[in-house]
C-alpha cells in the first residue's frame, strides 16, 4: 500500500505492539501463562497504552513525513530479545 500511494504522498505505515498493560491483557496474563512468559520477555518490561499512543501520534505527525512503509514495534524489546 505504501508503494500505490505513495505518489499522493500517502503514509503508510503499522504498528505492532507488543503486551500492552492494559486491563483486558492483565486480565488475561492471570490466566494464561504463555501470555505471561511473553510479557516477560520484553526487556523493558510491559507497553504501556500511552507508549503506542506516542508511537501513534508520531506517526500522525508531520515529524515523520518521510517515513512509509514501515511497521514500527513497540514491544519493549521483545523482538530482539
Amino acid at each position: 500500500m505504501a508503494v500505490e500511494y505513495a505518489a499522493e504522498h500517502v503514509r503508510v505505515n503499522a504498528i505492532a505492539p507488543g503486551a500492552t498493560s492494559t486491563e483486558r491483557v492483565l486480565k488475561m496474563m492471570a490466566n494464561n501463562d504463555a501470555t505471561n512468559l511473553s510479557a516477560q520477555n520484553q526487556l523493558f518490561g510491559m507497553v504501556t497504552p500511552e507508549d503506542v499512543a506516542k508511537a501513534a501520534l508520531f506517526l500522525a505527525c508531520d515529524d515523520s513525513r518521510s517515513t512509509t512503509g514501515h511497521i514500527l514495534s513497540v514491544d519493549g524489546g521483545l523482538t530482539i530479545s
